[in-house]
């Protein structure tokens, strides 16, 4: 995530148009805001459907998906008691989806 690198203000100020182009050319960010997007639309739908109360407690699960993909795809270590905290969380999860 480092291609561009440092940017001070005056470098801001003076190169705005070819850094935005840098930073749109990144593929990283070109998959980005679709997903963003498509996760927003997702989020209308599901407030559209469920109670907030109810809703909300999900957003919980990207607790546990990002030490599990941090895990399986970049290879970082997850603490047993890490992993005790994100079964709390996913049982958390559990319990309020089976409350409604």
């Amino acid at each position: 995530m480092s291609q561009i690198g440092n940017i001070t203000l005056l470098e801001f100020k003076n190169n705005t148009i070819p850094l935005f182009l840098s930073i749109f050319k990144n593929p990283y960010i070109l998959i980005a805001i679709p997903l963003y997007v498509g996760g927003f639309i997702l989020w209308l739908i599901i407030l559209s459907k469920f109670n907030l109360s109810f809703a909300y407690p999900f957003l919980a699960i990207s607790f546990i998906m990002v030490p599990l993909v941090s895990s399986l795809i970049l290879g970082e270590y997850i603490s047993i008691l890490r992993w005790a905290g994100i079964l709390v969380i996913f049982s958390g999860v559990v319990i309020i989806g089976f409350s409604n």
